[in-house]
């Protein structure tokens, strides 16, 4: 079958599916759902390289043609089923991505501990830098991930950009991430916002877990 000669639809994949020759019906969905499959993820994770976006497909095409290969496969709209794969696997990434920033947020700690030179505070984060980062970085983690999602967004830039933001004393590298990271047009006054709305809700989680590290401007 050439591409693009015939339009195929979702109802002609699960017809393929449900024939002897799964092979052929796997290959059929990938050359012609796999852009589409691709802005799918794209509109999970707008800020993903085509480089990751390539990679959520292709494991869950792995994982899909896994599911395929098992006797109980249902063949009942099998674009439906590498989406949710796909789906799954994007929010896996995405963690991840989060995770190792926050691994790698030492340097954070040190910039932030300049900026509460001389306190009490700035003792408390350079104890955690020593004895307490990973409880910390589990509980900054489950904080953020608790926002909602442009509160989050505006935090993990937030994390990317502090240093711009102290040198240069303005939001601006904070919209300049954000809209690199969503694609969306973001305001410096927008970015602020969103940010100011985020550390209160962070401030608040992180005292419960008896950080008092965060403090309200």
């Amino acid at each position: 079958m050439a591409k693009n000669s015939v339009v195929v639809t979702e109802d002609d994949l699960e017809q393929q599916f449900r024939g002897d020759d799964k092979k052929f019906a796997v290959q059929l969905l990938d050359s012609e759902y796999r852009e589409h499959i691709w802005r799918y993820i794209k509109s999970i994770c707008c800020y993903f390289t085509d480089d990751e976006i390539h990679d959520v497909y292709q494991q869950a095409l792995g994982e899909f043609i896994r599911c395929v290969k098992k006797s109980d496969f249902d063949p009942h709209k099998p674009l439906r089923l590498i989406q949710r794969i796909a789906k799954f696997r994007a929010i896996d990434l995405a963690r991840r991505k989060r995770a190792s920033r926050l691994r790698n947020s030492g340097d954070l700690i040190e910039v932030l501990a300049k900026d509460l030179k001389d306190t009490r505070v700035s003792l408390e984060w350079r104890m955690i830098l020593r004895e307490e980062w990973p409880r910390f970085r589990q509980a900054l983690d489950e904080a953020i991930e608790g926002l909602p999602p442009k509160q989050q967004t505006a935090a993990l830039a937030f994390l990317e950009v502090y240093e711009v933001i102290r040198e240069e004393n303005s939001y601006r590298a904070l919209a300049e991430r954000i809209r690199e990271m969503t694609g969306e047009d973001c305001t410096t006054v927008q970015a602020s916002d969103n940010w100011r709305v985020a550390r209160k809700t962070i401030a608040a989680k992180l005292r419960r877990q008896k950080f008092h590290l965060l403090i309200e401007e």
